[in-house]
């Protein structure tokens, strides 16, 4: 019954899904276009990167401390990101949901807590596999959800703080997976719910930061906090 809804699902998402794969066409013979505008009228040439997405049916499964979780969703739905969707699987043992949003100075902060009343207007909606999130658990739960996973990922960083997810299911070395922004980064921290001594992980690209450089690898369904000098791209194949 399981496979049967989730391809159902991905028949549901799959008119989404061609229309990325149209738009990569298009993306692909603009150069040409444009290279041919530009010898008939003298119009200036667009340069354009092509990035050709593999778009992929998945299923994320991982398990949730009682406390808090720093976390990530590798898996989505391009049609619905809402909270009560994606966190559905552990409906009734989390109490809150946190995000942060470094360039919006006023208020950062945004929250989902499912026990407040309808009325309460709540400022985090939906559940972004680029971003990062502090969940607090009531208790112990396994979380799973039936969706798609796309590779690659760019992740774009502002100056100072980025509370930022890792879409993929691939363990990464440290110096390998955060090549791409040296050296504009100096703080990249994990936080791991079920180390019972030393939750947090550290790791700086200099070895500029005092403590231990403890975190050795990029993990699925972790989220990361990253603190940039300078605004950067972070990639993730």
């Amino acid at each position: 019954m399981d496979k049967i809804i989730f391809h159902k699902k991905f028949e549901k998402i799959m008119p989404i899904l061609t229309l990325m794969i149209l738009a990569g066409v298009i993306i692909s013979i603009s150069p040409q276009f444009f290279d041919l505008r530009q010898k008939i009228t003298g119009f200036a040439t667009l340069n354009t990167t092509v990035v050709i997405l593999n778009i992929t049916p998945n299923a994320c499964n991982t398990t949730f401390e009682s406390g808090w979780n720093l976390i990530s969703i590798p898996c989505y739905d391009p049609t619905n990101d809402s909270i009560d969707l994606i966190f559905d699987s552990i409906d009734g043992s989390y109490r809150s949901i946190h995000s942060y949003e470094g360039d919006a100075s006023t208020d950062p902060w945004k929250a989902y807590n499912p026990n407040l009343p309808s009325w309460v207007v709540q400022d985090l909606s939906g559940i972004d596999r680029k971003k990062g999130y502090w969940v607090y658990m009531d208790q112990n739960d396994s979380y799973f959800y039936n969706g798609i996973t796309v590779d690659p990922n760019l992740i774009s960083l502002s100056t100072g703080w980025n509370l930022i997810g890792y879409p993929t299911f691939e363990n990464r070395s440290i110096e390998v997976s955060t090549s791409s922004i040296e050296p504009d980064f100096e703080y990249f921290y994990l936080y791991n719910a079920s180390d019972p001594t030393d939750k947090y992980k550290q790791y700086t690209w200099n070895g500029s930061l005092p403590g231990p450089q403890d975190l050795n690898s990029t993990v699925p369904y972790y989220g990361y906090w990253v603190y940039m000098y300078s605004p950067n791209t972070w990639v993730i194949t």
